[in-house]
């Protein structure tokens, strides 16, 4: 089995998966910004499950990013703290890409292209796209969304949006009716992890870092703002 771990965004979550990419258990916790808090007690849960059904973990696997700073420095730190006591094999999936294919593969949206979006403060998302054939239209890179910036890549009326971004994608692409799908969650990295373990693609759980893309920029605490 595989744990995954989903810490970049607003939302914490964790799965476990086989090596075939076929869910056991989904949790998500809807509260923003609450990963260190509550992504130990989904783990615990994770583990509860293995031990019950007497599972074994091969490997543990975590969005490397981008996103957000802190959230992938807890969830990076956690996966290889886990993979230190365990043993498991350290799995970093792109989570963006790996949204991607997750929303390409559901039934409805067969033969659409797909674009990933996570929030990168103001008017600025980190972005991914596939096409209708599932390939790589525009890798993973932080952009500034503006009417028309998207044009020649996709077409508006049928690419699906997925991510934490979607009322940027409608407000500054000037595509009110654009379809959206909220994410991301460890589920939709099930597939991926599985592949990456099968291939033997893992990570040195000693300097693996997550994927940052822009530098950290601190902001001022509202708290003390006049």
């Amino acid at each position: 089995m595989i744990l995954v771990i989903e810490s970049s965004a607003d939302y914490p979550s964790v799965c476990l998966t086989d090596e075939q990419g076929n869910l056991l258990w989904s949790e998500t916790v809807f509260v923003k910004q609450s990963h260190s808090e509550q992504l130990p007690v989904l783990v615990e849960k994770a583990f509860s499950i293995l031990k019950d059904q007497g599972l074994e973990l091969r490997g543990v696997a975590v969005n490397q990013g981008p996103g957000s700073y802190t959230g992938l420095r807890i969830g990076v730190s956690l996966a290889k703290g886990l993979c230190y006591a365990s043993g498991c094999k350290l799995l970093s999936i792109n989570g963006l890409l790996a949204m991607a294919h997750w929303a390409q593969d559901q039934k409805f949206l067969l033969g659409r292209s797909v674009c990933s979006m996570l929030d990168a403060r103001r008017d600025e998302v980190y972005i991914c796209i596939i096409d209708e054939l599932g390939e790589v239209k525009k890798n993973v890179e932080a952009m500034i969304l503006t009417k028309g910036c998207l044009s020649g890549l996709v077409d508006l009326e049928t690419t699906v949006f997925i991510g934490n971004s979607g009322d940027k994608a409608q407000r500054l692409l000037s595509a009110p009716n654009a379809k959206i799908i909220s994410g991301p969650e460890a589920h939709m990295f099930a597939k991926a992890a599985a592949q990456k373990l099968i291939r033997g693609e893992f990570e040195d759980v000693a300097y693996f870092e997550p994927y940052y893309l822009k530098e950290f920029v601190a902001g001022i605490s509202q708290k003390f703002s006049v």
